[in-house]
């Protein structure tokens, strides 16, 4: 699924130009929809161009490419991972924390690494927990790896500095009301 929304220039939603909801079945399809709302939507005449996603690769592998065939320009393209779902990740990494940090600590540490991702800076959360926990489990390292591969995506207080989104709240609920119907 997917969806388009226009934000003026004071970060608000466009009145002129609803949320486009899109949801296909194939690859292919989505992305060929996808361009042609873009298209439509002249899409090369937009200020910025920002993309709110998850880490999925198959996205971050395609739209950048797509966005440049459709005459965007590579400096008004802003690629932002949704915040909630890096700061899920986050959370999953204070928890796995060492038995040797206590309760008190630990909420003090997610709260520097919170801070640390919204400022974009993942790597500052990636070096301390690797002085932290000495034995990584698959997890914790799939976890660090994710934050590290997506800290160019993260700058989330620029975003806001710049009246963009760093949440995709929009399409979360694109996706409930279409599973509730």
């Amino acid at each position: 699924m997917f969806v388009i929304q226009v934000i003026d220039e004071n970060g608000a939603c466009c009145k002129k130009e609803l949320p486009l909801y899109s949801g296909r079945f194939s690859d292919e399809d989505m992305w060929k929809l996808l361009k042609e709302y873009l298209e439509a939507l002249n899409v090369r005449g937009a200020k910025t161009v920002q993309v709110l996603a998850d880490g999925a690769p198959w996205i971050w592998n395609k739209i950048e490419p797509l966005l440049i065939e459709l005459g965007v320009p590579k400096e008004k393209i802003v690629l932002c991972l949704d915040y909630y779902h890096a700061s899920q990740y986050v959370h999953k990494i204070a928890e796995a924390l060492p038995e040797s940090i206590s309760r008190e600590q630990r909420a003090k540490k997610l709260v520097l690494f919170k801070k640390w991702l919204w400022e974009g800076n993942c790597g500052k959360i990636v070096t301390a927990c690797s002085r932290l926990i000495k034995h990584k489990t698959e997890d914790v390292q799939r976890w660090l790896n994710y934050l590290e591969k997506h800290e160019n995506k993260t700058q989330y207080a620029e975003y806001e500095r710049n009246k963009l989104k760093s949440g995709s709240g929009i399409i979360e609920s694109g996706i409930n009301s279409t599973l509730s119907n």
